[in-house]
């Protein structure tokens, strides 16, 4: 073999080796996040009780986004506490707003915290009360209701 054929197959192999080393193996960046919503939205909730939250992040296609970092955050402490991971904890009767936010997207969830069903507030059960419409008279558990007037 001459020297002029053995330089061409070093020429060839090297190009092959330089070429299979320069391939960009590195994965295309994820898509931004378009949209960002909540599951469940507005509802009520009992003080103590508590209820998990779900963040869904979509694509500009509506694909879901999976395994996407989401922030919690609550607009009144006082009503609702939120963890790091959507579990909501209803403090104190009230309403709040949990807000989930996730590369510059968010997305507030609207909740009305109560005393325990079933309880009238203290306030309340000494007081009588008068409705217009005799025929559509309310039934609330712990109330006696006669004519037009209900009592406590």
């Amino acid at each position: 073999m001459t020297s002029a054929r053995r330089g061409r197959r070093w020429t060839a192999a090297a190009f092959l080796l330089l070429a299979a080393c320069s391939r960009d193996t590195t994965a295309p960046a994820p898509p931004p996040i378009a949209s960002l919503s909540v599951s469940p939205t507005g509802f009520v909730l009992e003080v103590g009780k508590t209820t998990q939250l779900v963040a869904i992040a979509r694509d500009a296609r509506g694909e879901v986004l999976a395994d996407r970092p989401v922030s919690w955050r609550t607009d009144s402490p006082s009503v609702a506490l939120v963890d790091e991971h959507g579990l909501v904890t209803a403090a104190g009767p009230g309403y709040v707003t949990i807000i989930a936010e996730a590369e510059g997207k968010s997305f507030g969830v609207g909740i009305t915290v109560v005393h325990e069903q079933g309880l009238v507030d203290s306030r309340i059960t000494a007081q009588t009360y008068q409705y217009a419409t005799p025929n559509r008279l309310p039934t609330c558990r712990g109330f006696s209701i006669s004519s037009r007037t209900a009592t406590a």
